[in-house]
């Protein structure tokens, strides 16, 4: 009954959406509340282009990112074979994706007959689409392509009325127009920000092994040598054991043989084969006693642990080297702006930078940029992003791991540029020039 309930309120919803974006933004993130994803992107096709036009959640696709790239290679084909049905891929037909996203797809037409356009919703996530959400898909995708062309259909002008009013206002309304291109505007970039921490220890695996047992909590503050968590060092003990035992015959055996060679010298040369072997010996049971003590993982600095989740980590194989957790100090704290690669402008350090935080989105604050990434690198879900950090407010407490959205600005330009840049950066990519 629950679910009834949710459904209806997910169909109140699309119909109450005010504005086009208000609707993408709520088919992408409320259907959620009736089908379990890990993420939505809503897909238009035209002709037979498809490209992303929205993401779930706080994410941006860069447009010319390898991601989108495949999502346009692999859709039209995906589109064609579903026709008007929800179609599921997995497996090896998503295999180019497998790093972006999760082992199954589902993808539900919106509003197949509304004209030159179609929207798809792209669905992923771990694990199969059953048949009954299968069918509840079906019917949130033409509860949706309704309100979509009701949207569509309430957006249309009244020709007459507006060829009329051009006429009459036409040199009021030209003369504005010259002067709002010339109107002093400082060009910015907004893109997703978050609080990090500065200068933290990384606390990784030792050795090759299983994770036993983590002794702290998420955001417990641990001093410089308390033990954070301990890996399973059964096997390491007894081939300490092992070891021990193996140096200790052949110190026996050296003893003897020393014993033995004051009345048979010629027995002296045997000494030094003993003497290398115990060498050999002594060294393996000092690495084998030495991992034997790392099982113990201490934070090696004093501050708050940073990770996830205990059972993420508890029992958990590792290797050498793999990243466990942070220990940071709660007090020394930046913030961590990923600009796309597309929306790169030519900032400085000590540019202006204003931000809010989801956690406190009636709030905004003021800083400046620190530093600069001097080249963009991928992210985890394969945007390209240059990566710039800015030091926080002074005498504001802001948590570890809070995310919002901050706009970089950068020199002073017309309006006119700045609405007309990132149409001429597409038609110089598109002619060459």
């Amino acid at each position: 009954m629950d679910k009834v309930f949710a459904l209806l309120d997910l169909y109140k919803s699309f119909i109450g959406a005010q504005t086009r974006g208000d609707l993408h933004f709520r088919i992408l993130n409320q259907t959620k509340n009736v089908i379990a994803y890990d993420r939505a992107i809503l897909l238009v096709k035209s002709g037979r282009d498809v490209f992303p036009e929205g993401v779930s959640g706080n994410a941006v696709i860069d447009g010319e990112g390898p991601f989108a790239q495949a999502i346009k290679s692999l859709a039209p084909d995906f589109l064609t074979k579903a026709g008007h049905e929800v179609l599921v891929v997995s497996g090896d037909d998503i295999l180019p994706l497998a790093a972006w996203g999760g082992a199954y797809v589902a993808l539900a037409p919106l509003d197949h007959n509304s004209g030159k356009e179609e929207h798809w919703l792209w669905l992923e996530r771990d694990h199969d689409f059953e048949s009954p959400e299968i069918n509840i898909l079906k019917d949130i995708g033409e509860v949706a392509g309704h309100a979509l062309r009701a949207q569509r259909g309430s957006g249309r002008l009244n020709i007459k009325d507006a060829a009329h009013g051009w006429r009459r206002y036409k040199k009021i309304i030209a003369a504005a127009l010259i002067l709002a291109f010339f109107l002093p505007v400082k060009l910015s970039a907004t893109a997703p920000v978050e609080i990090v921490a500065r200068s933290p220890r990384v606390v990784t695996a030792p050795f090759d092994g299983i994770i036993q047992k983590v002794d702290i909590h998420p955001g417990d503050k641990v001093s410089a040598d308390a033990i954070v968590a301990r890996m399973d060092r059964e096997a390491l003990a007894a081939e300490a054991e092992t070891s021990e035992g193996n140096l200790r015959a052949a110190q026996a055996k050296l003893d003897r043989a020393a014993r033995e060679s004051l009345a048979a010298p010629e027995k002296k040369a045997e000494l030094q084969a003993l003497r290398a072997e115990i060498d050999t010996l002594q060294v393996s049971y000092n690495y084998t006693k030495g991992l034997l003590d790392k099982g113990e993982i201490r934070a090696g600095k004093e501050g708050v642990a940073v990770f996830s989740d205990v059972n993420a980590i508890e029992g958990r194989p590792v290797r050498t080297g793999d990243r466990l957790m942070m220990v940071a100090d709660p007090a020394q704290v930046e913030l961590l702006i990923r600009i796309p690669a597309s929306s790169m402008l030519p900032f400085q350090k000590g540019d202006a930078v204003s931000f809010h935080l989801q956690a406190d989105p009636l709030s905004r604050y003021e800083t400046i940029l620190s530093t600069m990434g001097y080249q963009a690198s991928a992210d985890a879900d394969g945007l390209l992003t240059y990566k710039m950090r800015a030091k926080l407010p002074e005498g504001e407490d802001l948590r570890i791991g809070w995310q919002g959205t901050a706009r970089v600005y950068s020199d002073w330009s017309v309006l006119g540029y700045a609405m007309l840049r990132r149409p001429l950066i597409y038609l110089r990519q598109v002619f060459g020039v």
